[in-house]
């Protein structure tokens, strides 16, 4: 049986692709919405020593084998996993790559202060804005001309090296190159 343009078994196929992506993510949900593992400053955790083998933060792969024992520690993707230090309070922690904070808390300092950093940014610019309101925009204030009788050009930017008005100027330029 044909379901428009696929097959039913297409359809069904597609269907359970669909299905184990959204498994994934909300199993990346859960991973996120958990509080990740907080590492002493001694860089211990569990009475494990905490290595990394760059400076990007991985792991060593004795500490994920030492890791990997412990309770609730097996569900981390440890290609992803890196030894971070929070952005809000400074605690390392291990987790993703992409998160910057150790806590639900951290991370909503975060993002409030970000939040904060964009509108202080967006205020600026409409007080700068509105501090010359009798300025007209740039494209306006830098008017093109034609290169050969210097008539303005309406609705033109400057893009090429030459630019002219009609084709007979472009020709009368072109002639007076040629001639020297």
């Amino acid at each position: 049986m044909r379901l428009g343009a696929i097959t039913a078994a297409e359809w069904a196929s597609a269907m359970a692709a669909t299905r184990a992506e959204q498994a994934e993510r909300e199993l990346q949900r859960r991973l996120f919405s958990a509080a990740p593992p907080i590492v002493s400053e001694d860089c211990t955790y569990a009475g494990i020593a905490i290595r990394t083998h760059d400076d990007r933060g991985r792991l060593d792969s004795d500490t994920v084998s030492a890791l990997r024992t412990l309770p609730n520690m097996n569900r981390l993707n440890y290609a992803r996993v890196r030894l971070k230090r929070c952005a809000h309070c400074g605690r390392r922690f291990i987790g993703d790559w992409s998160r910057r904070g150790c806590s639900k808390a951290c991370v909503d300092a975060i993002q409030a202060a970000k939040l904060a950093a964009v509108t202080i940014g967006r205020a600026l610019a409409k007080k700068a804005k509105s501090a010359f309101p009798h300025k007209p925009p740039f494209s306006v204030t830098r008017q093109v001309r034609c290169d050969e009788c210097r008539k303005p050009i309406a609705g033109r930017e400057r893009d090429r090296r030459h630019n002219y008005c009609s084709a007979a100027c472009r020709q009368t330029a072109y002639r007076m190159r040629r001639a020297g």
